[in-house]
């Protein structure tokens, strides 16, 4: 019989927890407000919640996205590999739904939306602490971390790393066209049901009245500013600058 070894698990859930912690702040302080899309789980979740196509909290659809993942990534390395990451993945996902319902993160800067790279920088900062603390003890956060490894099976000859990358560019590539889809939609919208409201027109007041009135009449109209995606690298740096966990390998079947 394996002896538990307390003080090694102690130290595992410690640095879970304070990854996750970690985790949900990044994103309820810095990333969901201020509209950047990290790759990932994460990064679709986030793109469909602010979208306004799905209703869900953003953690629970990180979990529903990582539901077929696990599921494939466990056929492939059996049930121990996939432990810490069904783990970590959890964890972080349930941080930031937690968190938000006890709102211990608000937004960390003034008007986040108008302030997109400040949020980008804060968040990769906390997010990368996070991810590094998780790693360590050889947790992940799911998402594409999973699918580099589950395409490791079929194309050996790249590195986890690549893969993992090149899912998180090809995530952040989308959740840009959607941004800017929903964007023109809503603008459109907003342009055709303004052009239907009947205008009701008062009495013509002096010109002097007017322009107190109307200081901007004559000028064109102020647009809002533009809310593009902002592209955050902390978790794909860490991904390639840390080597993957070794004991991490393809069951043989």
């Amino acid at each position: 019989m394996t002896k538990i070894k307390w003080k090694e698990v102690l130290t595992d859930t410690a640095y879970l927890l304070l990854g996750g912690i970690l985790y949900g702040a990044a994103y309820n302080m810095f990333l969901i407000p201020g509209n950047v899309y990290v790759g990932g789980a994460s990064g679709i979740a986030t793109a469909l919640y602010n979208a306004g196509l799905v209703h869900l909290p953003i953690g629970t659809m990180i979990i529903i996205i990582n539901i077929p993942l696990m599921l494939i990534f466990t056929y492939f390395y059996g049930i121990r590999a996939s432990i810490k990451s069904i783990l970590g993945m959890l964890i972080s996902s349930l941080a930031i739904d937690i968190t938000d319902i006890i709102g211990i993160f608000p937004p960390g800067v003034n008007a986040p939306e108008e302030n997109g790279f400040l949020c980008a920088v804060l968040g990769a900062v906390i997010l990368g602490a996070s991810l590094g603390i998780l790693f360590s003890r050889g947790y992940t956060t799911g998402g594409t971390d999973i699918v580099g490894f589950i395409l490791k099976v079929k194309y050996p000859h790249f590195s986890p790393s690549k893969l993992i990358f090149a899912c998180d560019c090809a995530i952040i590539a989308f959740a840009a066209v959607l941004d800017t889809i929903t964007a023109s939609i809503s603008s459109e919208v907003d342009r055709y049901t303004a052009s239907r409201v009947p205008v009701v027109r008062s009495p013509a007041p002096n010109r002097f009245e007017a322009a107190a009135e109307n200081p901007h009449e004559g000028t064109a109209p102020r647009s809002p500013p533009a809310r593009g995606p902002i592209l955050s690298a902390a978790r794909t740096a860490l991904i390639i600058f840390l080597p993957a966990p070794r004991s991490i390998s393809p069951m043989t079947r």
